[in-house]
């Protein structure tokens, strides 16, 4: 009975912890650190700055670049979204995430997560555009020696085949509801009562 009693509770205890929210799967990156390079930044304002990438999976939910305020003391922040193109950095929109803000003096990732998730071809080149709507001025990290065989960096709407920006992309595996996992957790509780013969 008491084994019934901790695995119940235990399994309740799971459920009330899951959040639903899934979990991130990378395809395609240039880097896996995640922490701030000490230099590198490229300042990208205009449209049409971004990577191209070639993905291994079928379809895009999110991806990330690294930012940084480009001057802290204006008590600006900025707002940007992410358009994810076929074809060429300016070719057909098949994917545009809601615009990301960041606060004044940000440093760090962000993520730009895809409403819908974006149909993709794998082994054919896509492209990823960093599009500022509002807001101050700001860097995003890029670097020669990232060396991401699958695509490069982009600069007022021109290929740099020496650089990549910091990126990653890929899709996102939802987790099991709380309620799945309560479901779980009663039939596993019923199974074992039957089992001891207990009622």
């Amino acid at each position: 009975m008491k084994l019934c009693v901790h695995l119940a509770a235990s399994l309740t205890l799971a459920a009330t912890c899951a959040f639903g929210q899934g979990t991130l799967v990378y395809d395609q990156q240039s880097s896996s650190d995640e922490t701030l390079p000490a230099s590198g930044a490229s300042s990208l304002q205009d449209v049409a700055n971004g990577q191209s990438f070639t993905p291994a999976l079928p379809f895009v939910d999110f991806v990330k670049f690294m930012f940084q305020d480009a001057n802290p003391n204006d008590g600006l922040g900025v707002r940007v979204n992410v358009t994810l193109h076929s074809g060429s950095i300016n070719g057909s929109i098949i994917g545009s995430s809601p615009a990301v803000s960041l606060p004044n003096a940000f440093a760090g990732p962000a993520t730009f997560l895809f409403p819908a998730e974006a149909s993709v071809t794998p082994g054919v080149t896509y492209y990823f555009n960093v599009v500022p709507q509002s807001g101050g001025a700001f860097s995003i990290f890029g670097s020669t020696s990232y060396n991401y065989s699958g695509g490069t960096a982009f600069q007022g709407g021109f290929p740099d085949p020496g650089a990549d920006l910091w990126f990653r992309e890929g899709i996102i595996v939802p987790e099991p509801s709380s309620a799945a996992l309560l479901l779980l957790g009663g039939a596993a509780f019923t199974r074992l009562r039957r089992r001891k013969g207990l009622k």
